[in-house]
């Protein structure tokens, strides 16, 4: 190996526009797709790449022979030891010729006019230092731009120089002025990570920067990126905050901005609006996740109070970040002196804010700071500038419109629920949708009812959607996925909206609850959870577990709602200490016309069980966590040589590939029903012919596992005076009257009891719709609904009377094997 630096110049001695720095090492699987993807840049006869070999042990130096025979504009270094990236570029700048450089890295790639449109704009600004544009991420190695789908855009801010401050800003491939080096020096290649953010306050510091948001590249990102395989990058980051986040360069960054800073006075409104960028900011590098810096944000305040000491809104400031920290009688002494003064106002409405939070913690994220007076964009703003047309995905005909501007008067509650797939609209049936998503529609239904505008935000829907239902406004999200700077911006348009009231946050807990709860509780929305919790969150909870995802969220809500008296959701929030409402799911009867039985060919003088799986008609699958339950409860009628026909409704009528024997997703429910004629398949159907059924059906059979509200199924049964039979996993219905609770292997015990008894069929039938009125009306149920959202008046109590869970209790003590009665 020679000792000496290898170099080998382009055979075309010219100038160029642009010089592409290429650092090379351990890149021989990128380096022929790096050099073709530059060599196919609209400007590629004024590119130079300067290729810089940090002594790589792997066989690039084959790949680049066959490029330098072909071509004149390549500069090819190699070093006789490994070098870091930035001493590489520093180099790479040494070597170039072009007006303008770049870092081309070997695993990245560009759209062919990224570079052109760089250089184009750094030619029409000559005030511009340097230029960046429109990143987005990849995972997959040696993908070009445009084979990638663009799904995941890399969060590039509008310049700000303080920003600079909170993060690192220009993107994976900016572009500078050569001659820049001449004003702040190399890159620092004592860092081996973080120094293009060090590069990046230097120039901030010198000059301004352009944003071209149409130049675009694709960034890869790894696990074997220095950024993630191990701990440099965070000491280097802590190494550039002790070092650049001085008084002085704050305010020198500010000056970058245009800010006045003539009088003491103008210096503090610098560092208050710093501190306030400090406690508040996107990250780039983190898939736009929210950033804070508290201890920065106090620096800032008490600088600011130094500057000038009778201003009271860095007091405010710094009485919040007390309470944050959890000193908060500190924080109620610090607002109580500023109840006098310009803040009073504030200082009144956060005293509130901290008494609410003595039970609530959550609601500390609703403390309010006085706002800059700088009229600088927000960073939430900087973030989202160039964030082109962000819309709403489905408008129902309500006259609202998703950023907040209700034009009809009505207060706004936005509705958080993953599912919601809309109708179809009264002039077609509704096919049966998941119990999930029904809720959903229903909840908005009732809200729509009771004079208010709901505004469902929901994850992204199928191709196919149909319009929202009338009167209701749906925002389609990632924020059940991983929620991208278009989301977050959306939702907090919406929170910020004087026409939002309230919010609703229905389903399982999870990673959602995060940016929801923060951003609802930033704005001070009033917030009611819904959370639907699962045998396995409650076993969790019983082992001495944590959700921390409700946890968090009950640190919020101002209220949290049950959809069952006993189940699985009010064990768990009885065991986390949370103060609950019970609130039931409510439905209303749609018409059922027509006779069931004579409509899909089952006889008219057999006894008819029916049961419904809870699918999507989209896919065609059931629900497939009770697929196991519902095979349960055929293999045990199989047994059976009573009378009866059962009709399955959802899920297929044959089985998929597979021979059936249920590995497939169907779990072999088509085959296993198939061989036994009286059970009849006949797959998703539209709602009024589930209402025909379930009004004509003798028994509902629930084998499936409803643990935090009671199944649609089992609802509409009951309002219909049908009864049913759920196994005790169901464990919503051990506090619903109108039926009995069995295992599945006594299924056939109880059909044949409450077919042999008519009297006691009649009299569950009877009791389920006594309890559907007393109940869970949705008029009622929106009653109790709207005095959680407006935080008044008194709540309805829609528990089961006593007197009919004595009565149901005491048929189902009158059959017998058929399990044990209801408590």
């Amino acid at each position: 190996m020679s000792d000496h630096l290898e170099a080998f110049l382009p055979s075309e001695d010219r100038d160029y526009l642009v010089s592409a720095i290429v650092s090379v090492y351990k890149a021989e699987r990128f380096l022929a797709g790096c050099l073709d993807d530059l060599l196919a840049q609209t400007i590629a006869d004024v590119i130079e790449i300067v290729i810089v070999d940090s002594c790589s042990p792997q066989n690039e130096r084959a790949i680049i022979d066959t490029y330098l025979a072909r071509h004149g504009n390549i500069t090819y270094l190699r070093t006789p030891q490994r070098e870091n990236v930035y001493a590489a570029w520093n180099r790479g700048a040494a070597a170039a010729r072009g007006r303008y450089l770049t870092n081309a890295n070997s695993d990245d790639r560009h759209h062919p006019a990224c570079l052109g449109l760089l250089a184009n704009a750094l030619e029409e600004r000559p005030d511009r230092v340097l230029a960046y544009g429109t990143s987005f991420t990849t995972g997959t190695e040696n993908e070009t731009f445009g084979e990638n789908d663009r799904s995941r855009p890399f969060l590039t801010p509008t310049p700000f120089a303080p920003a600079t401050l909170l993060y690192f800003p220009f993107g994976p491939q900016p572009m500078w002025r050569r001659d820049l080096h001449d004003r702040i020096g190399p890159f620092d290649a004592t860092y081996s990570a973080a120094g293009d953010w060090d590069f990046a306050i230097r120039a901030s510091l010198v000059g301004k920067v352009a944003h071209v948001p149409e130049a675009m590249g694709l960034y890869l990102a790894h696990q074997g990126a220095i950024t993630f395989r191990d701990d440099t990058m965070r000491k280097e980051n802590e190494r550039i905050r002790r070092f650049w986040r001085r008084a002085d360069v704050v305010e020198q960054l500010y000056a970058m901005a245009d800010a006045p800073l003539t009088t003491p006075e103008q210096q503090a409104d610098v560092h208050h609006d710093m501190g306030l960028r400090a406690l508040e900011f996107l990250t780039p590098w983190s898939d736009g996740a929210f950033g804070q810096d508290a201890d920065f944000a106090r620096r800032c305040f008490l600088h600011a109070l130094r500057l000038a000491p009778g201003r009271d809104a860095p007091r405010l400031s710094l009485a919040i970040i007390d309470a944050l920290r959890g000193d908060v009688q500190k924080a109620v002494t610090a607002l109580d002196e500023l109840r006098a003064g310009p803040c009073a106002a504030l200082a009144e409405r956060n005293l509130r804010v901290i008494a609410r939070a003595a039970s609530r913690p959550g609601h500390l994220l609703s403390l309010r700071h006085a706002p800059s007076p700088l009229g600088f964009p927000s960073q939430l703003s900087l973030a989202a500038a160039h964030v082109a047309d962000i819309p709403s995905a489905n408008t129902g005909n309500t006259g609202t419109g998703w950023d907040g501007a209700d034009r009809n008067g009505a207060p706004r509650v936005l509705l958080f629920g993953e599912s919601f797939p809309p109708s179809q609209g009264a002039a077609a049936p509704r096919a049966e949708k998941s119990d999930t998503a029904r809720h959903m529609e229903e909840l908005g239904a009732a809200l729509a009812q009771s004079g208010y505008t709901p505004h469902v935000v929901t994850g992204p829907g199928p191709d196919h959607a149909e319009p929202a239902p009338h009167g209701i406004t749906i925002t389609e999200t990632g924020l059940w996925d991983t929620p991208g700077l278009p989301d977050l911006y959306r939702l907090d348009r919406l929170a910020e909206s004087s026409a939002t009231r309230a919010a609703l946050l229905a389903g399982p807990p999870g990673a959602w609850l995060l940016p929801a709860c923060r951003l609802l509780r930033k704005h001070d929305v009033r917030t009611v959870l819904l959370p639907s919790i699962s045998a396995a969150d409650l076993a969790t909870v019983r082992q001495g577990g944590d959700l921390p995802y409700l946890r968090f969220a009950l640190a919020c809500a101002d209220e949290v709602v049950r959809g069952s008296e006993s189940g699985c959701d009010a064990q768990v929030l009885h065991l986390m200490g949370a103060t609950s409402h019970f609130v039931p799911r409510a439905v209303l009867p749609a018409p059922a016309p027509g006779d069931f039985r004579r409509q899909h060919g089952l006889a008219p003088d057999i006894p008819l069980l029916v049961a419904v799986a809870g699918s999507l008609p989209e896919n065609g699958l059931p629900d497939l966590p009770n697929v196991p339950k519902l095979l349960d409860v055929l293999h045990g009628l199989a047994h059976d040589d009573g009378q009866w026909q059962l009709a399955i409704i959802g899920g297929p009528t044959s089985d998929g590939p597979g021979d059936g024997s249920g590995d497939g997703p169907d779990g072999g429910v088509p085959s296993r029903a198939h061989a036994d004629p009286r059970v009849h398949l006949l797959g998703p159907l539209p709602r009024p012919q589930v209402q025909s059924a379930l009004r004509d059906a003798d028994i509902l059979l629930l084998p499936g596992g409803a643990e935090s509200a009671l199944p649609y199924a089992a609802l509409e049964a009951m309002a219909l005076g049908t009864p049913w039979i759920a196994t005790p996993r169901c464990t919503a219905l051990a506090d619903a009257a109108g039926g009995l609770i069995a295992e599945p292997d006594h299924f056939p015990q109880a059909i044949r009891a409450l077919l042999r008894d008519a009297d006691a069929a009649t009299a569950l039938g009877a009791l389920g719709a006594a309890h559907w009125d007393a109940c869970l009306r949705p008029e009622r149920c929106a009653q109790a609904l709207a005095t959680l959202l407006e935080g008044a008046g008194s709540m309805p109590d829609l528990r089961m009377p006593a007197s009919l869970r004595r009565a149901n209790a005491a048929v189902q003590a009158r059959l017998p094997g058929t399990g044990k009665p209801q408590a």
